[in-house]
């Protein structure tokens, strides 16, 4: 079941990497991949789903916080500021060249030491801060971290019953929030992104709770073909539709459950076989070292080829725009599967080694 999901929170990484390039194939921009930062409620929602699954009945079953605590640590903690240091000589860099008069803007009046310290805490993105600062994908992470805590909290009080009622509560409430800003989409990040981010957390939790109460078991695979089929037209409809209306945000934000659920059946159709490829497999294991990642590696190609090569990222690029983001794409995809080996695994599994030493000594 797990796979496939997973295979889609890597597609959804590489649109995320997409809409974070400067470069442009034409003056218009295509509207699906302008709009692709919707895939990180994807994330969102994705998590809420996987967190029900892998600890609602462990903490409901006495699962201690800390245990549960150091394990999302563990998993998201080391890549994080692994990262976050691969950032310092970069704005260091760019922070010179700019006071030498070779080009780019002042670096320093966002990545500062304050800054610096909120994203070791992963607090940058619960409102401290007017910008995003220093690894600005990361700000998801601040608000998923939180995301987790109130997951625990909820789960042991409010949720305890597992009632469909409270993360539909939880939904509206945070999306009559959000529209009340009044913003022209949902691309809210450091000020109330963690509302952004609980909304669609819950979304995840919804679905579980309804996968669990929906037996999908009879589907033929005609049938699971054309879901998916319908689920994909949908999401492209929902995201190249998502600024003209708040009613298309929320139909992508539905779409992107409705994969979810779809895609967690047993049952393969053609696109389900397609995301059981080794290569879309590999890709979503890498995901999160690709997400994290990109920003970096987008930013230091995008100056080489501006300051270097003269490639002005202001002005549609035509074929060549293709190219780059092509070889962006590649080169994050490879750099990601050796950071997810050296890093992000290792280093999890080091933690998770050690609360299990630490849970059956306490026991």
């Amino acid at each position: 079941m797990l796979y496939k999901l997973e295979s889609l929170r890597g597609v959804a990484a590489c649109l995320v990497v997409l809409i974070h390039s400067a470069y442009n194939f034409g003056v218009e921009p295509i509207l699906f991949v302008s709009n692709s930062y919707l895939f990180v409620d994807f994330f969102f929602i994705l998590s809420g789903f996987l967190m029900c699954y892998a600890y609602e009945d462990k903490i409901h079953s006495g699962f201690k916080f800390y245990t549960y605590i150091a394990l999302r640590l563990g998993r998201i903690y080391p890549l994080h500021i692994f990262v976050l240091l691969l950032w310092i000589p970069y704005i260091l860099i760019r922070q010179y060249l700019y006071q030498t008069g070779f080009g780019g803007v002042e670096q320093l009046d966002k990545n500062n030491i304050y800054t610096f310290i909120s994203n070791i805490f992963l607090v940058q993105s619960l409102g401290l801060h007017n910008s995003l600062s220093w690894n600005f994908p990361s700000w998801s992470i601040s608000t998923e971290f939180f995301a987790y805590i109130c997951f625990f909290i909820l789960t042991v009080t409010l949720d305890k019953a597992k009632k469909i009622y409270v993360p539909l509560i939880i939904i509206a409430g945070c999306y009559v929030f959000l529209q009340q800003l009044n913003r022209s989409g949902l691309d809210i990040t450091y000020d109330f992104g963690s509302i952004r981010c609980i909304g669609a957390f819950y979304i995840g939790v919804l679905s579980f709770r309804i996968k669990q109460n929906v037996r999908s078991t009879n589907l033929t695979i005609s049938s699971v073909n054309i879901l998916e089929i319908m689920v994909l037209i949908a999401i492209i409809v929902g995201v190249t539709m998502a600024e003209q209306h708040y009613g298309y945000l929320y139909f992508s934000l539905f779409s992107f459950a409705c994969a979810i659920l779809i895609f967690s059946n047993q049952k393969n159709g053609v696109l389900g076989q397609f995301l059981s490829f080794k290569l879309m497999r590999n890709i979503g294991m890498w995901s999160y070292s690709i997400y994290l990642l990109h920003s970096i590696i987008l930013g230091g190609i995008t100056n080489i080829l501006e300051y270097v090569f003269n490639i002005d990222p202001n002005i549609p690029q035509g074929i060549i725009a293709i190219i780059i983001n092509s070889s962006v794409l590649i080169i994050t995809i490879i750099l990601s599967k050796y950071s997810y080996q050296l890093i992000e695994k290792k280093y999890r599994d080091i933690i998770k080694l050690k609360v299990r030493k630490t849970t059956h000594s306490h026991n």
